[in-house]
């Protein structure tokens, strides 16, 4: 045969065999060739892409697993990867906010030790009410009468001479059990002198109707104290305490009576609590120091007690006012202005400052790096509006501190001991007083900030929450309830202002209005001042405040505390993590939640390869699964056995073989994915619940740290390129598997074409042999004869 008819007949076999070879019109019938495998339609291999399928059948099964796989590693735009990444993560933020919440607690207690260090509050309040009772309460006969009155009693100038002969002189020498002059209780030394100095006005002219010209004709009129009013002259006797010094001369300062303010200057003169002060005072009185021109009297003294190492500063103040009659007020201050003595006690105070400053500067450097990461979005958290401002507060507050230590050391007390200077503390203690006013303020504020922190508990954060969302709401009314009390203050000033000392001023019948909405109007005062308008006003200011008012308030927390609830009762606290943390860490297992998510995790990825591995099963492409490919399904895939619930192979076809042919079709592979399905989906349940303990509501967690934003970023974008290798790697390593069974069945599958061929060849040799003999054996005559050819 000529080599077209071998590849006559090979295309033929190939083609199915049915094809009878021919040569020169001869028709020869060769034997049916083998039945092909099914294969045989496959021998031209499509390389199928990596993420692709194979046959019709294959691709179909393995792009709905994939789109399964798909739909389950991507949650919320996240796959699962990326949680768990997040999740250890966010673990690590739970360590740092616990960190931050032990420094913040630290902080918190070096500031309280700092504040109660700088004044020992039992003391201090025992030092200033002894004060108070030796010269303010200790009382005094007024002229010859059996009528006794004390400080704030005084009303008349008589009353005021009769004061400063009595007590106050009598405080300055109240040297305990005859001891050294200038001890005051025996223990509290007398710094300098004490000072008196008066302000005075000089008369003026007055708009007065006729009738009264002639009665204020001699002493003309004593207008309220201003600058422009105040009188310098020397008057009565002419000595010092008769002549002017101004505020540079006396080291004065400014005074704020109940009245208006004074000037630091004035006629001065000084005690120093010995027997000779009386003199003075007698002098002072017999040349009418004190007239009607006087306007304001302020007494100035300051003590030191070594025992407790505070400074107390007095200052008591006459103002005399043109209606006539006096207004006495005081201001007693008990300060450590010695802050850092060389003792144990001083050199701890410095400790702590130093304490609280290096924190105060931990907090501003984290501020200020927030704000470069952050940019803008810095301002989108209040909380950080609310540390500036408190770094503000403690700036300001070390501001002050260093400005008090300054101005103490100017006055050089190293030698006072029997001086006839007068040591001026009231800078000092207007400082001081601004000073404890921030301090006050930084406490407040750092002890408010725990809200921060508690929102870790569900109520607190139900509670923070409600506030939130409730302050629009709140601040809308407290604008309208202003502009009442508004009206209502000017409503009592006006009709009660002459006769009841709350609404005096405008600015104290706003004060009684507030006070009023916690219940504490009185109706007496305005009954006795005006019958009709009296029960008026109190009537409409009850009803309309506290009936109405009062209940909207309570209304609109109420609605957004219903709201708050409703929206978290049945979610869990998206910070409970952290408090789970805490409890795991103390309980000594704080990776155990970790471990648990990344355990689950693990067996969700084995399920998902056993899967993979169940559509890659069928070598041999007949849609079915027989005991040998089960056999290499279960050597590959080792934790694919206890999934299923069997030990072997056997137990595997009892289970799942339900037609006992010993093969598994479709319908019963599809069983077996529907059970490795439950298995995968209840470990993806199991990592939900861990998720949701600390990922829930990621919007109402503090916002990570910028570091941590990026580690999470670049860990993510790293578990990405990881995952899609991984899904490459196993689809490759599943495709490959895949072509070398494929091979070997085209191999086996020439190899029959081969033998098929070969004995094709052998069965036309064969049919040439004998013909070739038959033609031998016939005669002669027979044959044709060559001239016929």
């Amino acid at each position: 045969m000529s080599s077209s008819s071998s590849s006559t007949a090979s295309a033929s076999s190939a083609n199915g065999g049915t094809k009878p070879a021919t040569k020169s019109g001869e028709t020869i019938r060769l034997d049916e060739p083998e039945e092909l495998p099914p294969i045989a339609n496959e021998v031209a291999i499509p390389l199928e892409p990596v993420n692709g399928g194979g046959g019709e059948h294959g691709a179909g099964a393995r792009d709905e697993a994939g789109e399964a796989s798909k739909s389950n590693d991507v949650e919320g735009g996240q796959t699962r990867t990326q949680q768990v990444t997040g999740y250890v993560l966010r673990a690590r933020d739970v360590v740092m906010a616990s960190l931050e919440v032990v420094l913040y607690i630290l902080f918190l207690v070096a500031f309280c030790l700092m504040a109660y260090g700088a004044r020992n509050s039992t003391y201090s309040y025992h030092y200033n009410a002894l004060m108070k009772d030796l010269f303010l309460e200790e009382e005094f006969p007024v002229s010859s009468s059996h009528i006794l009155k004390n400080f704030y009693d005084c009303a008349t100038i008589e009353e005021v001479w009769q004061y400063l002969n009595g007590p106050f002189l009598a405080g300055l020498a109240d040297n305990g059990s005859n001891g050294p002059d200038g001890y005051i209780y025996g223990v509290n030394r007398l710094i300098g002198m004490a000072r008196l100095r008066q302000l005075r006005v000089k008369p003026g002219k007055c708009p007065l109707l006729g009738a009264f010209k002639s009665s204020f004709a001699v002493q003309g009129c004593l207008a309220p104290y201003k600058e422009q009013y105040e009188s310098r002259e020397t008057f009565s006797a002419g000595t010092a305490p008769f002549r002017y010094a101004s505020e540079s001369e006396v080291g004065g300062f400014e005074v704020l009576g109940r009245i208006t303010r004074y000037d630091g200057g004035g006629f001065v003169e000084y005690f120093n609590g010995t027997s000779s002060d009386a003199s003075k005072m007698a002098f002072l009185q017999t040349n009418n120091w004190l007239d009607v021109q006087t306007r304001v009297v302020v007494v100035d003294f300051s003590t030191y007690n070594a025992n407790i190492n505070m400074f107390f500063v007095g200052q008591m103040v006459f103002e005399f006012l043109p209606s006539g009659g006096v207004v006495p007020s005081s201001v007693f201050r008990v300060i450590r202005f010695y802050r850092y003595p060389p003792t144990a006690s001083g050199r701890f105070q410095i400790f702590l400052e130093l304490t609280v400053a290096a924190f105060v500067l931990f907090y501003v450097l984290q501020e200020l790096f927030e704000m470069k990461q952050k940019g803008i979005g810095y301002l989108s958290d209040g909380w950080n509006f609310f540390d500036i401002v408190n770094l503000l507060l403690f700036i300001t507050l070390f501001v002050f501190r260093i400005i008090i230590t300054v101005e103490f050391n100017k006055l050089q007390l190293t030698n006072f001991e029997g001086s006839l200077r007068y040591y001026n503390f009231t800078n000092l203690v207007t400082l001081s007083s601004a000073e404890f006013n921030i301090l006050s303020l930084n406490g407040f504020l750092l002890f408010f900030k725990v809200l921060k922190y508690a929102r870790f508990s569900k109520s607190a954060l139900i509670i923070t929450k409600t506030i939130k969302r409730a302050v629009l709401g709140i601040a809308a009314l407290t604008v309208m309830v202003m502009f009442l009390l508004l009206g209502f203050a000017f409503f009592g000033n006006q009709s009660f202002g002459t006769d009841v000392d709350s609404y005096r001023t405008f600015t104290f019948s706003l004060l009684t209005m507030v006070r009023g909405l916690l219940g504490e109007l009185d109706f007496e005062s305005l009954w006795a001042n005006n019958r009709l308008m009296g029960p008026i006003f109190y009537l409409a200011f009850v009803i309309l405040f506290v009936f109405i008012l009062m209940s909207v308030y309570i209304s609109v927390i109420d609605d957004a505390y219903g709201r708050v609830q409703d929206k978290y009762e049945n979610r869990p606290n998206p910070h409970a993590l952290w408090m789970t943390s805490l409890k795991d860490y103390a309980a000594g297992h704080m990776p155990a939640k970790v471990k648990s998510w990344r355990e689950a995790l693990r067996k969700q990825k084995e399920i998902e390869r056993a899967q993979r591995g169940v559509l890659a099963a069928d070598t041999n492409n007949d849609d079915k699964i027989d005991r040998s490919e089960a056999q290499a399904l279960l050597a590959q895939q080792q934790d694919m056995a206890q999934y299923l619930g069997v030990d072997n192979v056997d137990d595997l076809f009892a289970m799942y073989d339900a037609d006992q042919d010993g093969q598994l079709d479709l319908e019963e592979q599809a069983a077996i994915m529907a059970r490795l399905e439950e298995e995968r989906a209840r470990y993806s349940a199991i990592c939900q619940d861990l998720a949701t303990d600390g990922a829930a509501d990621d919007s109402d967690l503090p916002p990570p740290s910028a570091h941590t934003a990026m580690r999470l970023r670049a860990l993510a974008a790293a578990d990405d390129d990881r995952d899609e290798l991984g899904t490459r790697v196993e689809s490759l390593e599943t495709l490959v598997a895949s072509l070398h069974g494929k091979l070997d069945v085209a191999l086996d599958f020439l190899r029959s074409i081969t033998a098929q061929q070969a004995r094709a060849r052998r069965r036309r040799r064969t049919a040439s042999v004998n013909l070739s003999q038959l033609a031998d054996a016939r005669p002669a005559h027979a044959r044709p004869s060559s001239t016929m050819q």
